[in-house]
């Protein structure tokens, strides 16, 4: 349904270059990201959208847990606009999305730091015991399993941070 009001102009998605399709959305399991122009009327159309959606599917928005986050140029008058209409709460960013984190920089090493953060707090503790160097082998090697496969089979590591 917002795939059709896209392609009728009645909701604009987003892009990320002049030269890049338009975004309206995003679908991972039962985690959806909409892109939108931040106007009353994209609002109310994505609005008309989602109740058309849970009142044919008997699925109903988690309102909790639905968040938006606004371009950091948008005024307070519109975030308050958008807000009455949805009623989903506003967060400044999103910190991760399936494991990953939602916002990254232009280094790969910036990019994949945090992978290095969730093995090294899970290991630091290992040094202290009297653990060889084959069973903390195998430890890392749990860690390592342990992280989604999308990340590790999606993205080319960094050699200094392997």
């Amino acid at each position: 349904m917002i795939k059709v009001a896209v392609e009728r102009g009645e909701m604009r998605g987003v892009r990320i270059a002049p030269i890049a399709p338009v975004v309206s959305t995003l679908c991972f399991a039962d985690d959806t990201l909409i892109f939108s122009q931040t106007t009353s009327e994209d609002a109310q159309t994505l609005r008309r959208i989602l109740v058309s959606y849970a009142s044919a599917s008997g699925q109903v928005i988690y309102l909790e847990k639905s968040t938006m986050v606004f371009c950091p140029t948008t005024p307070l008058e519109r975030k308050d606009e958008i807000h009455s209409i949805f009623g989903f709460h506003i967060v400044e960013k999103h910190d991760k999305y399936l494991g990953m984190p939602f916002s990254m920089g232009k280094s790969r090493r910036e990019i994949f730091g945090f992978l290095r953060d969730i093995i090294w707090s899970r290991i630091k503790g290992w040094g202290e015991r009297n653990l060889s160097r084959a069973v903390k082998e195998v430890l890392i090697k749990v860690v390592l399993q342990a992280i989604p496969s999308y990340v590790m089979s999606c993205f080319i590591i960094p050699q200094n941070l392997i």
